[in-house]
C-alpha cells in the first residue's frame, strides 16, 4: 500500500494521542517515555501498529528496569462490589 494512502489514517491517529499527552504523569519517567515512543515510531516506520508495539515494548523494559513490572493498578474501585471480569471470544 503506498504512503499516500496511509497518511490520512496516522495523521488521525496522531491528533488522537496528542490530547492523550496533557493527561499523561510527567513527573513518572515509565508513564511518559512509553508515549513518546509510539508518537515517534509512528510516522518514523509509517505503520501504527509497529508504534504502538515499539510503545509496548519500552513500557515493559523501561518498567523491568525499575523494578516497577509487577505493580498492579486497579482496573475498577467498584465501590464494594466485586470486579468481575469480561471475557470476548472473537
Amino acid at each position: 500500500m503506498p504512503a499516500y494512502a496511509t497518511a490520512p489514517a496516522l495523521l488521525f491517529v496522531a491528533c488522537l494521542m496528542a490530547r492523550g499527552f496533557a493527561e499523561l504523569d510527567w513527573d513518572d519517567v515509565t508513564e511518559y517515555a512509553p508515549a513518546v515512543v509510539t508518537a515517534l515510531a509512528m510516522p518514523l516506520t509509517f505503520s501504527i501498529a509497529n508504534g504502538i508495539a515499539f510503545g509496548f515494548i519500552h513500557l515493559c523494559r523501561s518498567q523491568a528496569a525499575l523494578g516497577t513490572l509487577c505493580r498492579g493498578r486497579p482496573v475498577d474501585a467498584g465501590a464494594g462490589r466485586p470486579v468481575r471480569r469480561q471475557y470476548a471470544f472473537f
